[in-house]
């Protein structure tokens, strides 16, 4: 019985020792199976950093070369400008050198000469501007009267208008200097006129049309057309009257002084081809007629007034009838015009209303 226990006894024990051991046992299998994990896990996360490390490297190559090819671009950007910015830093050298005294007093007389070309662009414009009648092209007279051969400046549009006796004619012109002249971008109608045969030379002389010259005698006004060797190819004149356009007041009819109190007034209107005013009586209308071929030609037409009876009725029919003979006006300046017969004769003295 006390072998049995004491067998019990040792068993006992033994198993307690086995089961420290094994205890023991598994505790070190856990803990080499948790070192081998931590060891794996750690040659995890060293794999991942060292990839992570790589990729990152890798990363920071590619953005070094294309670091490296901006600089590159930049760099070759930079050499092959520098041949232009050196042509042009003389340039800009010498521009900064205008603001010295002596290049600014240089530049002075150039200014004052563009001003004054400037100047004398505008005085032959507006010199130009207006309707001119044709008097001879090729050296043949240019015959017509009412319709006559003309060629009119739109100073303002720099555009011409002509009229050849058969087509209108109209394009561009340039002035250049103080004598060139060219007609550019004709565009014309095309009617064809047998009765008409200077048509056809005078769209040619248009064309070829390079230099020109003005002349003005009395109060007329000359047009010379040349061609490109300086040869005269045509003239035309105009009636250089605007000094008779506006409003005037009867003076006198026929040296008969007129009381200002009851005196007729007149308007002039040579753009229009228009007349009116009060007679002393009445108002009256009429149209103007210039003759091309006479100088300071002034022709008073149709003229109208409504039958009325008045105390200065007389007036009224002096000036009417005296105003139907007129033929030319003579300016005395920009306040004074003499109406005259196809003689000279004085008609009707006329002056400038304030």
């Amino acid at each position: 019985m006390r072998v049995f226990k004491f067998m019990l006894l040792v068993g006992a024990m033994c198993g307690m020792v086995s089961c420290a051991s094994f205890k023991d046992m598994i505790g070190d299998r856990v803990s080499s199976v948790t070192s081998s994990i931590t060891r794996k896990n750690d040659r995890s996360n060293t794999q991942e950093t060292k990839k992570d490390s790589g990729s990152s490297r890798a990363m920071q190559r590619f953005f070094s070369k294309k670091s490296k090819k901006a600089d590159d671009r930049k760099k070759n950007n930079a050499d092959t400008s520098a041949e232009p910015v050196a042509a042009v830093a003389p340039a800009i050298a010498t521009s900064s050198t205008v603001d010295s005294p002596s290049e600014s007093s240089r530049t002075k007389p150039s200014r004052h000469a563009d001003n004054a070309r400037q100047a004398e662009y505008n005085a032959i414009s507006e010199h130009l501007n207006g309707e001119w009648m044709f008097d001879n092209a090729y050296g043949k007279s240019v015959p017509g009267e009412d319709d006559r051969p003309s060629l009119y400046f739109d100073a303002a549009k720099k555009r011409f208008y002509a009229y050849n006796g058969c087509n209108y004619i109209n394009g561009d012109y340039a002035i250049s200097g103080s004598d060139r002249l060219q007609f550019d971008n004709h565009v014309s109608t095309q009617d064809y006129c047998a009765e008409m045969p200077q048509s056809s030379e005078l769209s040619a002389l248009i064309k070829q049309t390079r230099y020109f010259k003005l002349t003005s005698l009395r109060q007329e006004e000359y047009l010379e057309l040349m061609n490109d060797q300086h040869r005269k190819i045509g003239t035309l004149h105009r009636h250089c009257m605007e000094a008779l356009n506006g409003m005037w007041e009867v003076a006198e009819i026929r040296g008969q002084k007129i009381d200002r109190n009851n005196a007729p007034t007149i308007v002039i209107d040579l753009p229009e081809k228009r007349v009116h005013g009060h007679s002393g009586c009445n108002l009256f209308t009429g149209s103007i007629y210039q003759d091309p071929d006479k100088e300071l030609s002034v022709q008073f037409q149709g003229m109208r007034v409504p039958k009325s009876d008045c105390p200065y009725v007389g007036i009224q029919t002096s000036l009417l009838v005296a105003l139907e003979q007129v033929e030319q006006a003579h300016l005395d300046g920009d306040l004074r015009a003499v109406l005259c017969d196809e003689g000279g004769n004085p008609l009707v003295v006329l002056t400038r209303t304030e």
